[in-house]
Formats: structure tokens, sequence, C-alpha cells
């Protein structure tokens, strides 16, 4: 399981444009279905294509530390991209956060 726990400094509205825009983008790359479970916890999951078989969420906490943390579950057939897929990640938060 990839998990990536990253502090911010934008305001929670911000933040959570940017967990929007992440699910936007793994829709419209990989065919991974969102849904917004509360207004800080977004749940995420692909059952067919190639990123078949992804699960995770993107939680964005306020208190008592501003952060963002992202949980995705690979299937084993992708369990051997899990440091690419980390990276991708980490730069995509890169762009859109600092």
């Amino acid at each position: 399981m990839i998990v990536i726990d990253r502090e911010y400094t934008m305001p929670p509205n911000d933040i959570q444009k940017v967990a929007h825009s992440i699910a936007l983008d793994m829709l419209s790359e990989y065919g991974i279905n969102s849904v917004w479970k509360s207004a800080t916890y977004l749940v995420f999951e692909c059952n067919s294509g190639a990123a078949s078989g992804v699960k995770g969420n993107i939680e964005i906490f306020v208190t008592p530390v501003k952060k963002i943390e992202i949980k995705v579950k690979l299937p084993f057939l992708l369990s051997a991209l899990q440091g690419e897929i980390q990276k991708q990640i980490n730069e995509t938060l890169n762009k859109k956060v600092y």
C-alpha cells in the first residue's frame, strides 16, 4: 500500500480543490472513479481497464496539523509499479500544492 502524508499551508477550501483535481486526473488518465464521502474524505476505485483493482482514499486534515493523506492499494499485477506510482503522486502534489 502506498501512503503519502503531506502538510499544506493553503486554506482548506483550496486543498479540497487540489484533491478534486487529482481525482479528475485519475478519472481522465486511468478510468479511476471517485466519490466524496464527506467534505474531507474522498474514496476512489477502478473496476476495469489497466488500473483495475486500484483502490484508495484522499483525506484532508485541518487539525491539529493541516495535512493531506493519500492511500492507494494496488492489485498484485500493479504492485511492481508501486515506486513509480508513488513518485507520480508526489510530483502531482508538488505541482498542485507547492
